[in-house]
């Protein structure tokens, strides 16, 4: 109907110029001829920064009333600390590209001086605003008259619901098979299904993303009140436990890891033995709120294992394997490709050199202390072997490479470091203060490499 309509006012208005917008599923199932289709794109890292940097001068202004040198230069400070504190948390910079989401993140930052500790704390209060904080703030109606507490308890068995199916929508119809059972639990038949979508599609927790398909705003929420559905029910962290290694109940797990005693996940990750278990039993050990002492032992010891002690070259491999997991799976998008965030660990430099059959002298010596400060001190020679061991070693997520000075620029590299890039199918050194150099190619084969020389590696 709308597009037969569209369509007769573009033949009456030849001459006008027709603007149309449309969510994307409801658009590829209803097109309309001819048109120029355009996509809204997520927030750049530059659009980011401007964004927070406006955000916090718009209210800085209307705080104080005015507008001079003393406020544009505290609301840049502000924003400049939020930056900075975001780009050391991969998963805040993926959040931030939606809108909403950073809009979030600021008014959390903005109101509490700083974000909380650890991710599941930040996720809770973003919930909290969008499900109920804000329309309490600003005296909203609210249509269900369920408390903030009630409504939590019921999107929380939703995200549950979702994460037991594997979806990232439900149509209406399933939602509301969903809710039925919770929503019986706190508000008797008060409040219907269709009334609880309306209310928290309103709230903006909920979008909907064509007609009758219903989504969290973003899948880290549905995964957030998954963990915290099961960590507050206080039974056996299922499915988890029959789910280890699984991506799509990763960081459910992590999270729900974070809120409490983590052994039972931990210890059932070490028996799977798989890298992806070994991997997530690393990740959810650093950050569990507690661990019992026989599990933080058995992980400390495969800590010493994963630094060389161990004498077993199959099981060194192995965690060989789980190194290069953990090292670079906190990634950044930059235009189809992402960027690990963090440099080569000498740690991880290390392990490469126990399993090269001559160790070069001058390596062996510069790496003999394991230490999880980056990897520096390499030559172009040790950059290109370094880069195909990783590749034998990545477990099925992408090859591994270097990456362009573009690249490098738009991940914001470290400050006061110079970094390992390819130029024209060669390796070269780009420096902060002097771009790729590429006229020194020939003395870096025999190797100049300083203190300074990191590596950064893109996942393709």
């Amino acid at each position: 109907m709308a597009v037969k309509w569209v369509t007769r006012q573009i033949e009456r208005y030849p001459d006008n110029a027709f603007i149309i917008t449309s969510r994307p599923l409801g658009y590829v199932s209803n097109p309309l001829p001819g048109a120029e289709i355009l996509q809204t794109q997520r927030f750049t890292n530059d659009q980011i920064v401007r964004f927070l940097h406006n955000w916090y001068a718009a209210v800085a202004q209307r705080t104080y009333g005015k507008d001079d040198s003393f406020i544009r230069e505290k609301a840049a400070t502000e924003a400049d600390d939020l930056v900075s504190r975001m780009r050391r948390v991969p998963a805040l910079q993926e959040l931030a590209a939606n809108p909403l989401l950073l809009t979030m993140i600021v008014h959390v930052h903005r109101y509490r001086g700083a974000l909380p500790g650890n991710r599941a704390s930040l996720y809770e209060e973003m919930c909290d605003v969008l499900l109920f904080r804000r329309q309490e703030a600003k005296n909203l109606g609210d249509i269900t008259e369920m408390s903030g507490s009630q409504k939590r308890f019921v999107v929380q068995r939703l995200a549950l619901h979702m994460m037991r199916y594997r979806v990232r929508d439900l149509s209406a119809e399933s939602a509301a098979a969903a809710l039925r059972e919770p929503l019986a639990r706190v508000s008797g038949a008060a409040v219907t299904p269709s009334v609880f979508l309306k209310e928290v599609r309103r709230s903006g927790l909920l979008v909907e993303r064509q007609a009758d398909r219903y989504a969290f705003a973003h899948l880290i929420l549905q995964e957030y009140l998954a963990a915290r559905a099961i960590r507050d029910s206080g039974a056996s962290p299922l499915p988890l436990l029959d789910e280890i290694g699984d991506d799509w109940w990763r960081e459910t797990t992590l999270l729900w890891a974070s809120m409490g005693d983590a052994s039972e996940i931990v210890e059932r990750c070490i028996r799977v033995g798989s890298v992806a278990a070994l991997s997530l039993a690393f990740d959810c050990a650093d950050i569990a709120l507690e661990l019992s002492p026989g599990v933080r032992n058995r992980i400390d010891t495969f800590a010493a294992d994963a630094g060389g002690v161990s004498d077993n070259p199959e099981q060194r491999r192995l965690l060989a394997r789980v190194a290069v997991a953990r090292d670079f799976r906190e990634r950044i998008w930059l235009d189809g490709i992402q960027f690990c965030v963090k440099p080569v660990k000498r740690s991880l430099f290390r392990l490469y050199l126990l399993e090269q059959p001559a160790e070069d002298e001058r390596l062996a010596e510069h790496f003999r202390q394991v230490s999880e400060k980056p990897a520096s001190g390499l030559g172009p020679a040790d950059v290109l072997r370094f880069l195909d061991w990783v590749n034998s070693l990545a477990d099925g997520g992408g090859l591994y490479r270097l990456p362009t000075e573009d690249e490098l620029i738009r991940a914001d590299p470290p400050e006061q470091h110079s970094i390992w890039i390819a130029v024209d199918g060669a390796v070269a050194l780009w420096k902060p203060d002097a771009g790729p150099i590429t006229d020194t190619a020939a003395p870096l084969k025999q190797g100049s490499p300083t203190a300074d020389d990191l590596v950064m590696l893109v996942c393709e």
